[in-house]
């Protein structure tokens, strides 16, 4: 097996160290091998190794037209917060390659870190048009169209990932805020629902009757909302027998204690909100903004 086979295999089991070694070693006889220099500087910026942007950057100076080795350039830059010159990278790849759709959604990533909210929400909506309606680019625009104060078009994108994931619990949860938002509140119901069926966490059954405690807020549902509230007590005992006191205020005393004052209706909706937030964290971590 050559120097440079063995650098990719341990580099496709992720021994980024020892594929490092065996590209360096294949470097000191063949020091302008693109290939090997591609493989040194992948692994590199896996290990944090200072040199691995510049065997990147040469191995696309040695390879101009390689579409997959600026590619990489990019995904080092971005990996090391360069995302200006990575976008450029980016760029490049795709003008050498247009349906590298993983670089198109990398670019626009890059575009969102540099705060170019336009620009990163045109990139990623072509790179959704042209994958998977689950893909990386569409669970992106649901964050970006957030973040811009575009809540129809982020649950327009959040619907799609639920319709071709219906077990994904971020985009279930996805489609119930953004519904609820929008005082779309059947949907909202709906998406609440579904999400006590799906999320395999006993425990994380609160969060979705906290959520369609809310549902029946707005509704104006306050007999439904004391149902929900007592049976979100019986599972938690601290937010929910907060939110319970709203509807129930006489029952909150212990023995011959006299009863807490009962919440207002500002710190109910805090709380719920406090507890749709707390949701979103234990599940979303590894879903968004993320590469391929």
């Amino acid at each position: 097996m050559s120097g440079l086979e063995q650098a990719r295999a341990h580099y496709e089991a992720e021994e980024f160290a020892k594929a490092r070694e065996a590209a360096l070693a294949g470097l000191r006889e063949r020091p302008d091998d693109p290939d090997l220099l591609r493989l040194a500087g992948k692994a590199g910026v896996e290990l944090g190794e200072p040199d691995a942007i510049d065997q990147l950057r040469k191995a696309t100076e040695l390879r101009p037209d390689d579409a997959d080795a600026w590619h990489d350039l990019g995904e080092g830059l971005v990996i090391e917060g360069k995302n200006e010159e990575a976008t450029d990278a980016f760029k490049r790849a795709l003008e050498l390659n247009p349906e590298d759709e993983i670089a198109r959604t990398h670019l626009g990533h890059a575009q969102a870190a540099l705060g170019r909210d336009d620009d990163a929400i045109s990139t990623l909506s072509q790179a959704a048009e042209r994958g998977a309606p689950a893909s990386s680019a569409v669970i992106s625009l649901v964050e970006m169209y957030r973040s811009v104060g575009q809540p129809d078009q982020a649950l327009a994108a959040a619907q799609s990932i639920a319709e071709a994931d219906p077990d994904d619990v971020v985009s279930a949860l996805d489609v119930a805020e953004l519904s609820l938002e929008l005082g779309r509140l059947d949907e909202a119901r709906a998406a609440f629902e579904r999400l006590r069926e799906i999320d395999e966490i006993a425990e994380h059954e609160v969060y979705a009757l906290h959520g369609l405690i809310q549902v029946a807020l707005q509704q104006d549902d306050t007999d439904r909302a004391r149902e929900l509230a007592a049976e979100a007590a019986g599972i938690e005992g601290g937010r929910s027998a907060q939110v319970l006191r709203f509807f129930e205020p006489d029952g909150a005393g212990q023995g011959d204690e006299p009863p807490e004052p009962a919440p207002s209706r500002e710190d109910v909706e805090a709380a719920l909100k406090a507890s749709q937030e707390e949701h979103r964290r234990m599940h979303a971590e590894d879903s968004r903004l993320g590469g391929e």
